[in-house]
């Protein structure tokens, strides 16, 4: 049975983040043509000309209060990246963007919301013990006849 290759673009501007274990997590990106041109005419610049940069933030549980973690300058050809040493048991999200004539970040596009994998056990819950004599004696006795 012959399969399709898997294309190598969807057509479709977007970023995305998954965790891979407790301390790394991995970002893939496209950015159409169509997205380059009008950012380019909004900064009034060719998309090259543009620093492009990779920023991950962790976040509270409710997604809220950013604190940036890592910032990359990453080059127009890349679509990936891996992010390493984080914490677990955290929230993350990316963003991709660059920086405008001021040097202020412009978010250009963000990713989804994800949780690191904690990387220590759960919290035990205290499950009732049962003991070995928990047969009603009748029960035990007529059990230990027929065996």
């Amino acid at each position: 049975m012959l399969h399709a290759p898997l294309p190598v673009k969807y057509g479709i501007t977007r970023i995305h983040l998954m965790p891979i274990d407790p301390h790394h997590l991995y970002a893939y990106w496209e950015i159409t043509d169509e997205f380059r041109e009008l950012v380019a005419r909004h900064f009034r610049c060719s998309w090259q000309q543009m620093p492009l940069l990779l920023r991950l933030y962790s976040a509270n549980e409710m997604g809220e209060n950013l604190t940036i973690v890592q910032e990359t300058e990453i080059s127009d050809s890349t679509d990936n990246w891996f992010f390493n040493r984080l914490a677990a048991g955290r929230n993350y999200v990316a963003d991709l963007g660059t920086r405008n004539i001021y040097g202020i970040f412009v978010a250009l596009l963000r990713s989804n919301y994800v949780m690191t994998p904690r990387n220590w056990p759960g919290r035990s819950v205290r499950r009732p013990v049962i003991s070995e004599n928990w047969l009603p004696e009748k029960i035990s006795s007529s059990y230990h006849q027929f065996a």
